[in-house]
């Protein structure tokens, strides 16, 4: 990739009035950026060509979408929202160009807009790009209460029956969503239910998707109380781990072996806080948390099922450390800005510690971001009582 880059560069160089050198060269930049640079050096360093680019190039679909890449970041998608609200207007015949602006509007909690732009790109033949939508259509609809409409999303994906495209990307999608819309529900008995889609696809190729239904598995047993299940869960990410070292190609792959060591921790930190050793169990959750925290995601994830940094926060509910619970909570919407239960956390916390201008805020909040709701969660039933109750 440095290779890649240098030679782009040099390309560049010669002939820097040629505007698909100067953005395959910002691109390349941008792509040369470590999971681990929470500086953003690389992306912020592509993204100065890219914008020069699209200053000369006001319509250039490329510029715009690899500048969209460039801040596909929480503390830089706000740089990229006007190149997000313009695309599709640009390029409206090319579905990524439909679906890629959601990768900011959901870096930023625009819920309504994500939905908008991957309904449209979802509506494709092309089975890549459809699933692409999907997973950031489905994880939108999550965010704002509508459990029924997102059940159709993932209804539709199971009723597709073959599914010959054999990609990490599209791997994902099919073990993400279902797991995503147990976890997301709150349905733990649900979640330790699931198990591996499709048997005739390729998975022992993509043992990080594998992974990421594995982990949810393995939570909905810690939470169900079934330590055993959840345990023997452990071995098997472990085994995953172990596979995915020896993959080659992946550029993301010390994001993914980071993130099956993060979730490994979670369930152990559940199943120990079971076992009445609760310090030791926020001691882990607090290392996971760190750690999850210093590396960025790959684009394929529209949004953690459940962070390290949430769950870290419901623990500390569920030991009546409602202070610490807040700034957990504050912390992880910060990282992921809108997250249906960040927001119910953090208002829950303020609430038990005596803060209710600032519960008031977050409920407030959740209840505008959920005004389509059409489940029944019974946590926007507290958030409208609650501000209900406050209205005198």
């Amino acid at each position: 990739m440095h290779a890649y880059a240098d030679a782009l560069e040099q390309i560049y160089d010669k002939y820097p009035d040629d505007a698909e050198a100067e953005i395959f060269f910002g691109y390349a930049v941008t792509a040369l950026a470590p999971p681990t640079d929470k500086a953003y050096t690389y992306e912020l360093k592509g993204a100065a060509i890219l914008e020069r680019a699209l200053a000369k190039h006001p319509n250039h679909p490329g510029a715009m979408h690899y500048l969209i890449h460039a801040y596909d970041h929480t503390p830089l998608a706000a740089r990229g929202l006007a190149a997000a609200r313009r695309y599709a207007t640009i390029a409206p015949s090319a579905p990524h160009a439909l679906q890629i602006p959601s990768h900011i509007f959901a870096r930023l909690g625009l819920w309504q807009e994500s939905i908008d732009a991957n309904r449209a790109a979802s509506n494709v033949d092309d089975v890549f790009w459809k699933f692409l939508a999907m997973r950031f259509l489905l994880y939108s609809y999550l965010q704002t209460g509508q459990d029924d409409a997102a059940k159709k999303v993932l209804d539709e994906l199971t009723a597709i029956e073959n599914v010959n495209v054999h990609h990490v990307n599209i791997a994902y999608v099919l073990a993400d969503m279902p797991a995503r819309y147990a976890v997301e529900r709150r349905h733990w008995d649900e979640a330790a239910a699931i198990s591996l889609p499709r048997n005739d696809y390729p998975w022992t190729r993509f043992p990080q998707a594998e992974a990421v239904l594995v982990f949810v598995h393995a939570l909905g047993a810690a939470r169900t109380g079934d330590a055993t299940t959840a345990n023997n869960d452990l071995g098997r990410l472990q085994e995953l781990r172990a596979h995915l070292v020896k993959v080659e190609g992946d550029v993301f792959k010390d994001y993914w072996l980071t993130q099956i060591d993060v979730h490994r921790q979670m369930i152990t930190a559940w199943i120990t806080h079971a076992q009445g050793k609760r310090e030791e169990a926020l001691r882990m959750l607090r290392t996971a948390a760190d750690r999850e925290d210093a590396i960025e995601r790959d684009p394929v994830v529209p949004g953690p099922i459940i962070s390290a940094r949430e769950l870290l926060g419901e623990m500390l509910l569920e030991n009546d450390r409602p202070q610490q619970a807040l700034e957990a909570f504050e912390t992880d919407l910060r990282n992921e800005p809108g997250r249906f239960w960040s927001l119910y956390g953090a208002a829950q916390a303020a609430e038990r510690a005596g803060d209710p201008e600032r519960a008031r805020s977050f409920y407030a909040i959740l209840v505008a971001q959920t005004v389509d709701a059409d489940g029944d969660r019974p946590a926007l039933k507290a958030a409208r009582t609650f501000l209900q109750a406050a209205k005198g």
